[in-house]
């Protein structure tokens, strides 16, 4: 390029140096400087005839070099009105040279460069300057023409500006060569940052430039990564990986496939691939490359997974324990399975790959489902559970884990089938679960209600009792008030038990000893025909529970294998340890892994269907004809059972008997058993004349309790409520010595009003009374040592007593 324009620039010098000789001899011949010349020559007419040879040979030089140039050249007077243009120039732009003498240059130049030229005429030629610029031209026939064009002004004899001479160049081929660089550069630089690769520019071992994926791959920012070096960075793992690259580069230009590994900023190790070109090559120094790193971490994980798998076809497929087959996604045909599948579902491996999934997933049947499995799955395909068939008909619930591959062009998708048949059925346990607990919220709620009730209708009974002379008439329907009443109370108690919101006295005891104690009742309970067999393990373990209620669990359990076996038949019970595995619980909750006691009651019934087994637990479930049961047996069994901290199970097919399991948890050191709760005794208990601090918030409940307190010689602060309670205790003059409270009330709990006025009064004793307990007195049923209770519903006298009985202990 610096050449062209030199040859250009002594090409113009030398066209001018001819000009001006010429125009000094012109100027010499008309300025009447002729004179001067003939007294230097002393003849005029010799010298006329010498300038006039000197004239025509600048014109013939000037003329040679005009149209001899390979340039065009071109002049134009102050107004930028063409006066001359060589064959060169007509020819370059498609003209004659006639057509274009007179015409303003402009109307030559390409409307893009005109403005420029006019500027740079007005402004530099004008101004006696050189100019040397690329200008765009038009050709005759419309075509671009591009040229480098030297400009000098011309001057006239009188030394003012007369005008430019230029000479054009034709550069359209290197001008095109040079925007298709250009065009090529834009390409490069789209290609270069938004290419999906990691590609990068490295000077010496600097960082020069980079994409933003190759930042990416390395974790660092732009600012970052450009202009750093490689080596100070740390980026490559293996420096001998680097140089054995560099010597490769050098010798072949470029390297292809070359596998190695970087550490990222954050110190992870990726694996990469590099294709790198010299861009620049340097002597005796590192060539300037372009770089493009792929990142072949995953993919080498899944080539090296997919090595191992085909190496290891047989042990991860065949000898799999997991069950495995794969399938023709157009067909549906099984065309692989391991033996773990055809044992899951009852064929040999030959018999199941003979099959097609429409045999195996009844809801394949339909259309539209089999369509839905034909379709390719972008990844991995989680669905289920599904419906699967074995070849004996039975139905097996599966989760299916798939991926779709192709192999030879045909679309196959391999899946692992989970068995969750066990997992759903535990599912639905849980379920009922849930379903057993919100109803025997309902159940607990319910019986609270109710005992507030029979407390003021057993109460009230026994006031009006006493107001009765033996054999007096009214006596007999107040008893039978009673007796209705205390039936009531039964089932309150039954629902409590279901509902684990019963009051349990808890003791360690040997709960051989019980089922033995009751073998000889149950004989006469469950009748002659039906016998009984006892079989208590010699080493057995204690267990904690209330001794009353394990009675209760023996027997209703009894009385129903008695109803189960109407033709008599056989009862055993076993009582023995047992250690309970992960999978012997079976993943239950309700059965954790441990060390139990087990009571097992087995009878030879008529069974139960499966529909039947799954209700019997529930409250008023019952089999019986209208009349002859509430059907809170064993719901009442299951909450006793749950409460005291063990778990039930019932095993049993239509004809073949029934065995419940109970398992009570081993202790293996005694724990104090609670405060017993008083029984009803019908002796009548004596009172006092302490101060007493009633809150009740059932009016009925409270007027009761109040009338009994004051019979007994009691003074009762009466309060409605803890707020009407704290109010009163603040306000009263004398001592409080026993707050005698409901457990569960709006506002504020029984045990949180204790806890605030004993802060106030600590010489003051406690006693709660409730029909159920909440966990502020109770905790999983247990009553928490320390704590005075009054079940409801209670009798007169049962108050009376135990109100005597908090008030005479000592204070703690």
């Amino acid at each position: 390029m610096s050449s062209d324009r030199e040859d250009l620039l002594a090409r113009i010098q030398a066209l001018e140096r001819a000009l001006v000789e010429a125009e000094e001899t012109n100027r010499a011949l008309v300025s009447g400087q002729v004179d001067a010349i003939v007294d230097r020559s002393g003849s005029r007419a010799l010298l006329l005839h010498e300038a006039q040879a000197a004239l025509q040979r600048s014109e013939e030089r000037y003329r040679t070099i005009v149209t001899t140039a390979e340039e065009g050249v071109w002049t134009v007077d102050p107004a930028f009105i063409t006066t001359f243009a060589n064959q060169r120039l007509a020819s370059m732009l498609g003209y004659e040279v006639e057509e274009m003498i007179g015409r303003p240059a402009d109307e030559f130049i390409d409307a893009a460069g005109r403005e420029a030229m006019r500027e740079r005429f007005e402004r530099h030629t004008r101004a006696g300057d050189r100019v040397r610029t690329d200008v765009p031209y038009r050709r005759k026939d419309g075509t671009l023409l591009w040229t480098s064009v030297g400009a000098s002004p011309l001057v006239d004899p009188d030394g003012r500006f007369a005008g430019s001479l230029a000479m054009l160049t034709d550069i359209t081929e290197r001008r095109m060569a040079e925007e298709e660089n250009r065009r090529s550069e834009e390409r490069f630089k789209m290609i270069f940052q938004s290419s999906p690769a990691a590609i990068g520019i490295g000077d010496g071992g600097t960082i020069v430039d980079g994409n933003g994926r190759y930042c990416e791959f390395y974790g660092y920012d732009r600012a970052e990564l450009i202009g750093r070096n490689v080596l100070e960075l740390g980026l490559w793992v293996e420096l001998a990986d680097r140089d054995r690259m560099l010597a490769m580069v050098r010798e072949a230009g470029s390297v292809r496939d070359f596998e190695t590994s970087f550490r990222r900023k954050s110190g992870e190790v990726r694996d990469a691939l590099l294709y790198v070109e010299i861009l620049d090559g340097r002597a005796g120094g590192e060539p300037v490359l372009l770089i493009m790193v792929v990142d072949t971490t995953e993919r080498k994980r899944a080539v090296l997974n997919l090595r191992e798998s085909a190496e290891r076809y047989r042990v991860l497929f065949d000898d799999n324990p997991m069950p495995m087959w794969a399938f023709d996604q157009e067909t549906l045909a099984i065309v692989a399975a391991n033996e773990a599948a055809a044992r899951q579902y009852g064929y040999t491996t030959r018999e199941l790959t003979s099959k097609s999934l429409l045999d195996i997933e009844p809801s394949l049947e339909s259309e539209k489902t089999a369509e839905s499995v034909r379709k390719p799955e972008q990844g991995r395909v989680s669905d289920g559970p599904r419906k699967h068939r074995r070849k004996d008909g039975t139905l097996l619930d599966v989760d299916v884990h798939a991926n779709d591959v192709e192999l030879k062009g045909r679309r196959l998708r391999l899946a692992v089938l989970h068995d969750v048949t066990k997992r759903q059925a535990l599912e639905d346990q849980l379920r009922q679960s849930q379903k057993m607990e919100a109803v025997g919220r309902l159940a607990g709620g319910v019986a609270h209600d109710f005992n507030n009730l029979l407390t003021a209708i057993l109460g009230y009974s026994d006031l009006l009792d006493v107001r009765f002379k033996t054999g007096d008439s009214g006596r007999e329907e107040i008893g039978e008030i009673r007796r209705a009443a205390e039936r009531a109370a039964s089932l309150t108690r039954q629902l409590l038990a279901f509902s684990r919101k019963q009051v349990l006295v808890p003791e360690v005891l040997d709960i051989g000893e019980v089922v033995r104690g009751l073998s000889g009742l149950l004989g006469r309970l469950i009748g002659e025909d039906i016998r009984i067999d006892v079989v208590i393990a010699p080493d057995l373990g204690l267990v904690e529970a209330d001794p009353g209620q394990m009675e209760q669990v023996v027997m209703n359990i009894a009385v129903n294998a008695r109803d189960a076996m109407p033709e008599g038949g056989k009862l055993l019970f076993e009582v023995r340890n047992v250690e309970l595995s992960a999978a012997d619980a079976g993943g239950s909750e309700d059965v954790p892994p441990g060390s139990y006691v087990m009571i097992a009651i087995t009878d030879s019934g008529i069974g139960m269907t499966p529909e039947i087994r799954k209700g019997i637990f529930e409250p008023f479930f019952t089999t019986k004809e209208p009349g002859k049961g509430t059907g809170l047996g064993l719901s009442m069994v299951h909450g006793i059972v749950h409460q005291s901290g063990g778990a039930i199970r019932v095993y049993s097919e239509p004809g073949h008997g029934t065995t419940f399991r109970i398992y009570l948890p081993r202790v293996a050191v005694p724990r104090k058993a609670a405060l017993p709760t008083p029984g009803i005794s019908p002796a009548p208990s004596r009172g006092g004349s302490e101060s007493i601090l009633l809150v009740e918030d059932e009016e009925p409940l409270r007027r009761l309790a109040k009338r009994i307190l004051d019979l007994a010689g009691y003074t009762v602060l009466e309060a409605r409520d803890p707020e009407d309670a704290k109010r009163i205790a603040r306000t009263h003059d004398g001592p409080i010595h026993l707050l005698l409270t409901d457990v569960v009330m709006p506002g504020s709990s029984g045990p949180e009003l204790a806890a605030s006025l004993t802060k106030e009064l600590p010489q003051m004793r406690v006693l709660f009374m409730s029909g159920y307990t909440d966990d502020a007195i109770v905790h999983h049923g247990i009553l928490n040592p320390g704590s005075h209770f009054l079940s409801k519903p209670f009798a007169p006298h049962q108050l009376v007593k135990r109100v005597r009985e908090v008030l005479a202990r000592d204070v703690a």
